[in-house]
């Protein structure tokens, strides 16, 4: 069967759905491949409006790969790791950690094969436990409950890359707003009318995008940031961002600009630096 995907450039794409119970392997032109199973339906999430700012797994541009698996997907079995990511594996010795790790390279590893098809590379650890890239290419790694999603590019284009991804139901109490918001940040959205719901949802997704945002400028920083280190500025429909380094005496970075999408029962959030 054939759906409708959004596109970077806002038009839709045709990809394939491949049926497989209650699952979907979905494959598109557009930089995206997607293993595992949403909550409420795939096809369902897929129908918004296709635009940049409404682009569901379109956080990044076509020359950046994003993976996003779930650990029910049985074509994982078939993805093998290299052996240096089964002897790191195998040092972690929390099971959950463990496990979380092997999604994130597996998903690494589809991501990958987009640029290249040589087995032999793999996505190494740093002492700070940062995944460390092949060679040429940058990427970024984030996992939470039985889900990983991985965006990998070309250093040639791309100076760092930042991904994130949240359980939309996860509620984050009001009271953390201003150890993470600058001080702009929280002008805004106080600025914003709503109830307690809506303010916990736009938390977690300033929370989302900032981890993002972190995570893409870490190879260039080499330095750990507070979340009031960093200011966001946002679209009115709040799916998109740029962000920079406010604190005096940290490194500074050209801007930093990124997206937020909602997939099913997800959110991801997706920050790209590049050149000045």
């Amino acid at each position: 069967m054939t759906c409708l995907l959004p596109s970077s450039n806002g038009f839709a794409a045709q990809a394939m759905c491949v049926p497989h119970k209650r699952r979907r392997i979905i494959l598109n032109t557009s930089g995206i491949f997607f293993i595992g199973r949403v909550k409420g339906g795939i096809k369902a999430s897929m129908q918004v409006k296709l635009s940049n700012e409404h682009n569901v797994l379109g956080i990044f541009a076509e020359n950046v790969n994003c993976v996003l698996v779930s650990s029910d997907a049985d074509v994982l079995k078939q993805i093998k790791l290299h052996k240096e990511e089964i002897e790191i594996a195998s040092k972690i010795g929390n099971v959950i950690r463990r496990d979380s790790f092997i999604l994130g390279r597996k998903a690494a590893r589809i991501a990958l094969k987009k640029f290249t098809l040589e087995d032999k590379i793999f996505v190494g650890r740093g002492a700070l436990g940062e995944p460390v890239w092949p060679e040429g290419f940058i990427g970024s790694i984030s996992h939470t409950a039985n889900w990983a999603i991985c965006a990998v590019g070309s250093r040639k284009e791309i100076i760092g890359l930042g991904v994130d991804i949240e359980i939309l139901a996860k509620k984050l109490n009001l009271k953390l707003s201003r150890r993470l918001s600058s001080d702009e940040e929280s002008n805004f959205f106080d600025s914003l009318n709503s109830n307690d719901e809506d303010k916990s949802q736009r938390l977690l997704r300033l929370f989302s995008a900032k981890e993002a945002f972190y995570k893409s400028v870490f190879p260039t920083t080499k330095e750990f940031l507070g979340f009031r280190d960093v200011e966001l500025k946002w679209s009115e429909d709040l799916n998109q961002f740029t962000g920079k380094i406010i604190t005096p005496g940290k490194k500074k970075i050209a801007p930093v600009s990124g997206r937020c999408a909602e997939i099913g029962e997800l959110l991801c959030s997706g920050a790209v630096l590049r050149e000045a």
